[in-house]
């Protein structure tokens, strides 16, 4: 009777565990996008450890375990057999900058192969060239230094000194505060440009085609124009980078799709992984890379 009871109890702790597991088999997740019905479907369970997703792009998931990169088909086959260092985005020719145990670098193709006739280079190409930022000692009228935006390399003086603060000018796109209206934050170009306007209380932004991507205090997310406006009332964990007008957007835990136009189309509500440092699912096309489980899981957003 002990014994009986002894099973049966091993039996009911087992069936409570396996329902504890998110169970990518199990999607039922609807909604709609333009004016289409769409449904969050399973593709692909894999064996593969991941702990990181960084990009998904081309029909390639890069992502990490440790401190290890590897490349990801979009239907969930392993591409690269070594492990590298470091894997970056692809280029316009289709090449990703990659390094090697050995501490070498060299491209892959979106086969995951070394491509022998690619030149690997880490550093800028000599036809580019940032700006930097001066100030020219005069103030704005709260009393605030201004600065304006120089070329590097011949001293041109490529706007007036109409910013109180410029974060930097060695990235493709820097943050600077506005002198005159009212001080909004902005994103410009090396050459002082601006590309966007932020929401009030935006402290870092991701600029995705004519979308903005906010993060704003407590690492909460929401999505914006490049006027500054927010397109909608909700706040996410994360946003992921658009792909055919749609993006992956997290909640805790859980994982839903916005449109381009800040409309929902399926509430987050399949359980992933809690995304780690705001890394998120990733969309590409309509195919979905996730991770359940420690494991990473493809998911179709298909059309009904």
């Amino acid at each position: 009777m002990k014994k009986g009871l002894c099973f049966l109890l091993i039996g009911a702790l087992l069936l409570c565990f396996t329902g504890c597991q998110k169970n990518p088999s199990n999607l039922s997740a609807t909604g709609e996008y333009n004016g289409q019905k769409i449904a969050l479907q399973l593709s692909s369970e894999t064996d593969i450890a991941v702990e990181q997703l960084h990009s998904f792009e081309q029909g390639v998931v890069i992502a990490s375990s440790g401190t290890d990169f590897f490349m990801i088909s979009a239907d969930g086959k392993r591409l690269t057999e070594e492990e590298y260092h470091f894997i970056g985005g692809f280029n316009e020719d289709g090449y990703a900058l990659a390094q090697n145990p050995d501490g070498e670098y060299v491209y892959l193709n979106t086969a995951g192969a070394v491509v022998e006739s690619a030149t690997p280079s880490t550093t800028v190409k000599d036809t580019e060239r940032y700006d930097s930022s001066e100030t020219t000692g005069e103030k704005s009228e709260t009393g605030d230094y201004l600065f304006g935006v120089k070329d590097s390399d011949t001293g041109e003086h490529l706007t007036k000194s109409i910013f109180t603060w410029i974060a930097s000018t060695e990235n493709e796109l820097n943050f600077a505060t506005l002198a005159s209206g009212e001080h909004r934050q902005v994103m410009i170009s090396p050459r002082g440009e601006v590309k966007a306007y932020l929401p009030d209380n935006c402290n870092m932004a991701y600029l995705q085609g004519d979308h903005i991507i906010c993060r704003f205090e407590k690492d909460i997310y929401r999505l914006a124009d490049k006027t500054g406006q927010l397109l909608c009332d909700t706040a996410f964990t994360s946003i992921s980078p658009f792909s055919s007008g749609k993006a992956v957007v997290t909640s805790g835990a859980k994982m839903g799709i916005i449109g381009d136009d800040g409309v929902i189309c399926i509430e987050p509500q399949v359980e992933i992984d809690q995304p780690v440092d705001n890394n998120t699912p990733l969309i590409w096309n309509d195919t979905i890379a996730c991770i359940q489980n420690g494991k990473l899981t493809i998911v179709k957003a298909a059309t009904l």
